[in-house]
């Protein structure tokens, strides 16, 4: 049912004249909509008192309108249950109705009769028995804006905290130095790599975002490693999940302690006992998804941002020096990753030593040039380092003109598994997607790209152009 369905349905069908006066009444609604059941829908959805209603709520009730937030669809009565009580225990005879017809009179006189929670039954489940079962109850998207902060209250602290990214730096270079020369293409323990002048990590070209998928990844598969550890009852939300949407509701400069978190876990992931909340701040800033800091000799958390401020970035001539050949070489302790990715956007990277070699990338700048302009390390680069200033200088008197390319080659794919086993099998950089249907590459990947689309079980077709007289 749609929110709009439900909306009407109540107000025709569900609502007695009792209900419709409690909800004029909390939300201050004339005397005239109470007494009129096309006057309450068309001023339900409205601001009028939805503040002075939050503001009533008890903290387990504003956590679990967040949790129907976050689930945007309608939900059954056995999603309050978290909160109104546990249902009633389920022995062989009962019904659906003995066990949650008290959790249901809680939900109608706290957020029913309130104003603020949609109800209707849903008479196209006819494969439930009973009318509660078939009942679905809905938090306008009207209201959400209204929600007070998932959290009673925040600790603040200017302190920066601590977080595992100097871990990755660490590894990159140690992998530099494992490697010795181009790097390892099938990994072999190794996080990041080079492979013809790309800086990968995990086999993927190096981004911040690949850095925090494998993050997120990892604190998810240590927060289910197995059955005794930490488990979420819900079918939808995981606990990496839940943890991550608390926390975007702090402020800057606001942390939480992790027994604050007990409440949200328990309505978003089910009562679970296993749910160590230290336990599951711990593995998020070991993953580094979680900044850590002491307050008051308490442990306190916050997601994970930007390794520093705005405006407190190190300086480029802190990290990238120039050798005794003016090649630039590259610290990646002494810098952050998002600089390290903003280098990696414009530059191919050799493995010189087990030291880290940037140069400048014409066809990667080309790319980026209209990004990056103003960026502080771009900007330091293009004026300071002279292989960067010509290639910025050529990129920028060649932008806006048609290039003609030699050596390309088009295949037209049409199936969209075997699209998706080419894009696998290939870098970033190797092939251009034109469209639904084309794909661009050198002339000398034909060959391999051949070989992909064979070993698919599909047949190539070379068609030549003809020679322009």
């Amino acid at each position: 049912m749609q929110q709009n369905d439900i909306l009407r349905q109540m107000c025709h069908k569900e609502l007695a004249k009792a209900d419709m006066t409690a909800i004029c009444k909390n939300r201050g609604f004339s005397s005239r909509i109470a007494s009129s059941v096309n006057l309450l829908e068309g001023s339900f959805l409205s601001s009028t008192g939805v503040q002075e209603v939050m503001d009533s709520l008890t903290r387990d009730e504003v956590v679990l309108l967040h949790y129907l937030k976050y689930l945007s669809r309608p939900v059954d009565v056995s999603a309050f249950s978290t909160i109104y009580g546990q249902e009633q225990p389920r022995y062989y005879n009962s019904t659906f109705n003995q066990r949650f017809k008290d959790v249901f009179n809680e939900v109608k006189k706290r957020l029913i009769r309130k104003g603020i929670l949609l109800f209707a039954e849903n008479k196209i489940m006819t494969h439930l028995s009973t009318r509660l079962e078939r009942t679905l109850f809905d938090f306008p998207n009207e209201f959400h804006s209204c929600l007070p902060s998932i959290f009673n209250s925040g600790i603040h602290s200017p302190l920066p905290g601590e977080n595992s990214t100097a871990d990755l730096k660490q590894k990159l270079i140690n992998d530099l130095k494992e490697a010795g020369g181009e790097g390892d293409p099938g990994g072999a323990g190794l996080l990041f790599s080079i492979q013809h002048g790309e800086l990968l990590f995990v086999n993927r070209p190096f981004s911040m975002n690949e850095i925090r998928k494998w993050q997120r990844d990892g604190w998810q598969k240590a927060l289910t490693k197995n059955k005794g550890g930490f488990f979420s009852y819900s079918p939808v939300i995981s606990v990496m999940e839940t943890v991550t949407y608390a926390l975007s509701f702090l402020d800057e400069h606001e942390w939480i302690e992790p027994g604050q978190l007990e409440p949200i876990l328990k309505v978003f992931c089910g009562n679970n006992p296993r749910n160590n909340p230290l336990e599951i701040c711990e593995q998020g800033w070991q993953h580094g998804c979680l900044n850590r800091t002491v307050v008051d000799g308490r442990a306190v958390y916050r997601s994970a941002g930007p390794e520093s401020e705005p405006g407190e970035r190190p300086a480029p001539d802190k990290y990238l020096q120039l050798d005794a050949r003016n090649q630039v070489m590259v610290d990646p302790a002494g810098m952050t990753l998002e600089d390290l990715e903003i280098l990696a956007k414009i530059s191919s990277f050799e493995n010189e030593d087990s030291r880290l070699k940037a140069m400048p990338n014409i066809i990667r700048m080309g790319r980026e040039m209209d990004r990056l302009q103003g960026d502080q390390l771009f900007d330091w680069l293009t004026s300071n380092i002279i292989t960067y200033k010509k290639v910025a200088a050529t990129v920028r008197k060649r932008m806006g003109k048609l290039i003609v390319h030699k050596g390309i080659m088009v295949a037209r794919v049409r199936d969209v598994t075997l699209r998706v086993a080419i894009k696998q099998a290939f870098d970033d950089s190797s092939l251009v997607f034109l469209d639904d249907e084309h794909i661009a590459f050198a002339e000398d990947l034909a060959v391999a790209v051949a070989h992909v689309v064979q070993k698919s079980g599909h047949v190539v077709k070379m068609v030549k152009t003809r020679q322009q007289s």
